[in-house]
């Protein structure tokens, strides 16, 4: 993360950002047409394990809404699925 602050007090305050707040700021990178938004790692990155990983939702949800179907890359977790789901 060229540029940003490389201390623990920084680090400790990304970790503690609600993940609705951090992922608006991701959101935020669809202003640009040229960027897409590859979804991967669902159920582990907002604590939605369990299929239909339904906590997920909502977040893919306003991924759409913000970059549009055509800029979302479905990513496949089969290779890192570490909660084993099929």
């Amino acid at each position: 993360m060229e540029g940003e602050a490389d201390s623990m007090d920084y680090w400790r305050g990304v970790g503690e950002t609600p993940l609705d707040a951090s992922f608006d700021k991701v959101l935020q990178a669809a202003k640009w047409p040229q960027v897409a938004l590859k979804w991967a790692h669902a159920p582990v990155m907002f604590d939605a394990a369990g299929y239909p990983n339904l906590a997920a939702r909502p977040f893919l949800r306003k991924a759409l809404d913000a970059f549009g179907a055509e800029r979302v890359m479905w990513a496949s977790d089969i290779s890192a699925n570490q909660t084993g789901e099929s």
